[in-house]
């Protein structure tokens, strides 16, 4: 930490927010779409809005890894220039795929 002039500086870790449109591959409510917002920090994934999500994964610069949560299976995959997602999905028994967009970049101190 430095003071300078009167302002703390910390040190500044960015977030990334994802958003997008799933839409329900199979299972109860088969061809229905779902919205997802995801904030990524560093390994912690947790959604902002849509099915409930907060864990690590193991990331490399691809964004690629998998994160179990007791409400299902979330399969991350670098797509291009978006972020693909495959959820399985276990109370309502459904499987829902995702391609979200790189939103924002944002700091936090």
């Amino acid at each position: 930490m430095l003071l300078l002039l009167g302002i703390l500086i910390l040190p500044a870790s960015a977030s990334q927010i994802w958003e997008g449109v799933g839409r329900v591959i199979s299972g109860v409510g088969e061809g229905g779409s779902v919205d997802l917002r995801l904030e990524i920090d560093g390994e912690v994934v947790r959604s902002l809005w849509g099915p409930p999500l907060y864990g690590k994964v193991q990331t490399n610069p691809n964004l690629n890894g998998t994160i179990q949560t007791k409400s299902g299976t979330w399969l991350l995959e670098q797509c291009g220039e978006e972020l693909c997602i495959n959820l399985q999905q276990y109370n309502p028994k459904q499987t829902v795929f995702y391609r979200l967009q790189l939103k924002q970049l944002w700091r936090k101190y």
